[in-house]
This record gives C-alpha cells, sequence and structure tokens, in this order.
C-alpha cells in the first residue's frame, strides 16, 4: 500500500528549482533518483502499485492543467481597446467629431456639420481596423493553440506498473512512475533519469539551452517536461506532473495578468493628468 511516512517532506517547489536549475548537488544529496524512488514509494524495476495510483493523485497531483477562461473573440476585442494608444486615439477622434460639427472653422468662421465629422470618423474606422486585425490574429493563435494541446493530451506512454510493463494515457501519469522513453517521444512531465542508453533530449523549447542534453546519472538526470527525446532508450522516474511540473508552472504563468512596464505606467499616470485637466 502507498504510504505517506517518508524521511523528507514533499515539496513542489524544491522539485521544481532543482529541475529548473539542474542541481546535481541537491540530487544528490537527496540520494539520486534511488533516494527519490524510496521517498516515493516506487521501485525502479517494478514501478509502482498500481492500487496505489488515486492516492497518488490525490497527493501530488494529476498530470493535467485546469481549463483556462475560454478565449473569446469579444474578449479579445475588449482587450485590444485597453490599450493605452487605441484609447487615446478613441479620445481624440470623439472630441474631433463634437468639435467639428459645435464649433464654428476658424478660418470662414461657420459650422461645417456636414464635413466636420470627417477627421473624426476616419480615425475611428482605423483604430477599429486595428483593433479587428490584433484580436482575430490573437484569436486564430488561441485556436490553434487549443487544437494543438489537444492533440498533445491524447497520446498513450508505457510505464512498469505491479512488475509488468503497460500502456496508459499521458494524463494518468502520476508520481512515482517509472516512465518508459525513447526516441521521438516529447516529455509530459518531470523526471529523474533511471538507465538508459545513449538517451539525449532536445531542451530548447523548454530552457532555450540549444545543445543536446545527454542524460545520465552524475551530470544531468533530469528529463524536463517540454522536451523531446531524440535519441536513445530507457526509463525515468516520474517526480513532478501537472501544475508542478516545469512546463505545467511555465504555462499557469501565462494565464497571469501581465505586470505593466516602467513605461506604462508613466503613460497611465501621463492620460490620467491630462483627463483631469481636460475635465
Amino acid at each position: 500500500t502507498f504510504s505517506s511516512t517518508q524521511k523528507m517532506e514533499y515539496d513542489p517547489k524544491v522539485i521544481y528549482e532543482m529541475v529548473q536549475d539542474k542541481d546535481v548537488a541537491e540530487y544528490h544529496k537527496k540520494g539520486g533518483t534511488e533516494g527519490f524512488a524510496k521517498f516515493f514509494d516506487s521501485n525502479m524495476e517494478t514501478g509502482i502499485d498500481s492500487a496505489t495510483v488515486q492516492a497518488r493523485q490525490e497527493r501530488y497531483g494529476v498530470n493535467k492543467l485546469p481549463e483556462g477562461e475560454k478565449v473569446t473573440l469579444l474578449r479579445l476585442i475588449w482587450e485590444a481597446l485597453k490599450d493605452l494608444m487605441m484609447r487615446m486615439l478613441i479620445v481624440a477622434a470623439t472630441v474631433s467629431i463634437i468639435f467639428g460639427m459645435t464649433l464654428p472653422d476658424p478660418h470662414d468662421n461657420k459650422i461645417h456639420r456636414e464635413t466636420g465629422w470627417i477627421d473624426g470618423t476616419a480615425i475611428l474606422i482605423s483604430v477599429t481596423g486595428v483593433v479587428l486585425v490584433t484580436a482575430i490574429t490573437d484569436w486564430d493563435k488561441a485556436k490553434k493553440f487549443e487544437e494543438l494541446n489537444k492533440a498533445h493530451a491524447a497520446k498513450d506512454v508505457n510505464v512498469m506498473r505491479d512488475g509488468k510493463r503497460v500502456t496508459v494515457d499521458a494524463t494518468e501519469l502520476v508520481v512515482g512512475d517509472v516512465l518508459l522513453v525513447a526516441n521521438g517521444q516529447l516529455m509530459d512531465v518531470d523526471a529523474l533519469y533511471i538507465q538508459g542508453q545513449d538517451l539525449t533530449a532536445d531542451e530548447s523549447v523548454a530552457t532555450g539551452e540549444t545543445d543536446q542534453q545527454r542524460k545520465n546519472n552524475q551530470e544531468d538526470p533530469f528529463f524536463i517536461s517540454g522536451s523531446n527525446i531524440i535519441d536513445g532508450e530507457g526509463c525515468g522516474l516520474v517526480i513532478a506532473v501537472g501544475v508542478h511540473s516545469f512546463a505545467g508552472i511555465l504555462a499557469m504563468s501565462t494565464r497571469t495578468e501581465p505586470k505593466p512596464t516602467p513605461l506604462q505606467e508613466k503613460l497611465e499616470k501621463l492620460a490620467g493628468q491630462i483627463g483631469k485637466i481636460g475635465g
């Protein structure tokens, strides 16, 4: 049965930092892959007891990301309209229309209602065009990204459970699983090297490192979620899944509202001051 009495405390942040920094010293400090296997009540040869899967999901999380807020075209249009420059142009266009329709032309001292709206309307049409193009482009990207995520999610992987090689859906992977990896495989979880032959990973998407990373127990035992196995075969011990994995934490961070840059803050402040003066 799955035991919860391990010598060291489970801390997803510590594991994430170890994987992110490729902290080999921390890895060896905790006993290497064997130490983590004992901690997670797993056997590096036979894997986990399949009866413990649910308990592991409850304790360490499931290998899924929570669904984000549904992206709609209307929301993207609203987001585009939040741009400071767009708002200033809309205000300028509105003022231009009002002044053009109500104030006399300084050249002939006459009010030209039939043409006074043209300049302001031209600005509004331009703003509308920019906003729609921006929103439609972002919406198209969001749809393609959503389709890509669904395609990646629907795949099978091989693990060792109860001493047998079994095939499970990638979303069913749990911490402690002994995951079989091979050339061409996308890593859906963070894992530690157990054994393998010429195992090499491309981690450029995950870490930006362009060099191919050879995996072994001494220099680089870390399989990073989001990376691709480009050569060799072997197996690894799953240590983080879902929102606690490297790729999961990165994905969740992109869902938060970005903080405004110092320049944006200054422009917002200036726009507020201009609004007060105009009022």
